[in-house]
């Protein structure tokens, strides 16, 4: 398994989809790295892109936090193995608010190891959970205000734009798994050539920018009598593993995936919307070797002259299921 550190130099917006600029997620979703990596392939390579969609040789993780050598997970969306003191009340409420784990109670977490709320630590603006005492938050969401000018009018409106600001020796990792090592090499390339190029919105202007380092011997310690699966990236299953009752023993929650496609000349096209589970989500092990698929979300034609797909590979890590009510109702 290997990591990739992404050491952000400038801030980053991460768009939720929709025609609002005031929000941003707080973490590089899997299909929207892939997307990346995808578009800036071609630079470099002569690789056609519908052929490394359908020979696919590697499969990479969501990109969630990092602080020096601290790692973040998503938090599990299963019942957490922990215990509560009688004065715990507000740790109880303070649960609800977080959304990543440090790699060590991760590990406790996916083993079913049971951790006495006493013992834990919440970041001052709640987001991060971890063993240490000193847990700082090391990226915040910061509202710019901009104006935009009607070009016919000349009216100007103010709006607001969100972007992710990170402290020194901070920024988003990802773990990445590979079938061949000349795939691995083209892959570390690209990325490479991303950092310069800038990864999500305001590329143009500077923004998204990093420094990239890579950490070949990152170990994550999974339960060894694991009965479940989570997920460390969105997911979009296939009908053989629904089928197949990946659902029957499952936590999870649902996210509708659009947006618009941003290549040159073609930024006024939707992208077809696709429902997937969130990261942190808890699955049946059905023993597959390979979860999910790539999905076809914009069809070659007159108005655009290639394929636009979206990443919905599973990358799964063993954990043991601890009781815990379905998140959501909805079925893919």
């Amino acid at each position: 398994m290997i990591a990739y550190k992404l050491f952000m130099t400038s801030p980053l917006h991460l768009s939720t989809g929709g025609d609002s600029y005031e929000k941003t997620f707080h973490y590089l979703h899997s299909d929207t790295l892939f997307s990346a990596l995808l578009a800036s392939w071609h630079y470099l390579y002569d690789d056609d892109p519908e052929v490394l969609v359908k020979n696919f040789s590697f499969k990479i993780s969501s990109a969630f936090p990092f602080y020096g050598q601290d790692f973040y997970f998503p938090k599990p969306l299963c019942s957490l193995p922990l215990t509560f003191d009688s004065q715990d009340a507000k740790a109880r409420k303070k649960l609800g608010k977080v959304t990543f784990v440090e790699k060590t109670l991760f590990e406790k977490m996916i083993a079913g190891d049971t951790v006495n709320t006493r013992d834990i630590c919440f970041s001052p603006g709640g987001a991060l959970l971890g063993l240490k005492k000193d847990i700082a938050d090391f990226f915040s969401e910061v509202e710019i205000a901009r104006n935009v000018i009607d070009r016919i009018s000349g009216k100007t409106d103010i709006f607001y734009f969100s972007e992710l600001h990170f402290r020194e020796n901070s920024g988003l990792y990802f773990l990445a798994d590979f079938a061949d090592e000349t795939t691995r090499k083209k892959f570390t390339a690209v990325l490479r050539f991303l950092g310069d190029e800038g990864i999500g919105g305001d590329r143009h202007v500077g923004k998204g920018l990093f420094d990239l380092q890579v950490s070949e011997s990152f170990t994550l310690n999974q339960p060894t009598d694991g009965d479940s699966l989570l997920n460390l990236s969105l997911y979009h299953p296939t009908r053989q593993e629904i089928d197949s009752r990946l659902l029957d023993r499952s936590a999870y929650e649902i996210i509708n995936r659009k947006g618009w496609i941003t290549a040159p000349g073609h930024a006024n096209l939707r992208k077809r919307s696709l429902n997937m589970f969130l990261e942190g989500s808890v699955f049946s092990d059905i023993e597959e070797q390979d979860y999910g698929d790539i999905q076809l979300v914009a069809e070659k034609g007159p108005l655009l002259p290639f394929n636009v797909f979206r990443y919905g590979k599973g990358f799964m890590v063993k954990c043991r299921y601890t009781d815990g009510e379905t998140h959501a109702e909805d079925r893919i």
